[in-house]
């Protein structure tokens, strides 16, 4: 009976271990693509990956399965992982479903939004910062506008997406970082002072001129 309540741990510790690992890697492949270390249509040598980090191939294979589900990888069965490929419709589409949920969040619930934390966000936009910065300030506004629903379905379904939302702003951001930087500001301001019309425009102008910004990068780079 000992003996079989060790195993039970044992293997319970070992799955845990596992999830731990594939999570790792999730987000070190994730990483990659979100910076075109892997290049769009790029295929993922999932052995090498193993092997570089000294690990298993399972994990690996259980990152990619995951990063397929959020849209940023293609399965291809009996062919191997790919780093997808978008079309400028595909990216049109992404960025009118962000668009969607973020002006619905900022129109309806604008004042639910943490005015601390918008604060906070807008004195660390002033000072002078790097473009991971930029982009860790990017995902924590438009994190901020979706949460402010507390509607869990929604917020799950943009969850869902955001791998591919951090994908397009991203491929953009080097290009013109004193631009979003400026949008960003603006678009915090009229938050912080409960500017609801204005904010909600600042913020469709700032997702339109990203998504224009984007299609013409990613055609010229792909």
């Amino acid at each position: 009976m000992v003996k079989c309540e060790n195993r039970a741990e044992t293997l319970q510790i070992t799955r845990i271990n596992t999830d731990s690992v594939s999570k790792q890697i999730y987000n070190l492949i994730k990483n990659d693509i979100l910076d075109r270390r892997l290049k769009p249509g790029e295929k993922i040598d999932t052995r090498k990956i193993a092997e570089d980090n000294g690990i298993s191939v399972m994990p690996v294979r259980s990152a990619l399965q995951q990063l397929a589900t959020n849209g940023l990888v293609v399965d291809r069965e009996r062919v191997g992982f790919y780093v997808r490929k978008l079309s400028n419709e595909e990216i049109r589409w992404i960025m009118e479903m962000r668009t969607m949920y973020e002006m619905h969040c900022l129109r309806y619930h604008l004042p639910a939004i943490d005015k601390k934390y918008v604060a906070d966000l807008l004195r660390r936009l002033n000072e002078p910062i790097q473009k991971k910065e930029l982009d860790d300030l990017d995902g924590e506004m438009h994190g901020l506008i979706i949460a402010a629903s507390e509607n869990t379905f929604l917020i799950n379904q943009y969850n869902n997406l955001n791998a591919l939302f951090a994908l397009i702003i991203r491929i953009g951001r080097e290009e013109t970082p004193q631009t979003a930087k400026k949008e960003h500001i603006a678009i915090l301001d009229a938050i912080f002072n409960d500017r609801t019309e204005e904010a909600v425009q600042l913020l469709q102008a700032h997702l339109n001129r990203a998504c224009e910004e984007v299609t013409g990068i990613y055609s010229s780079s792909t």
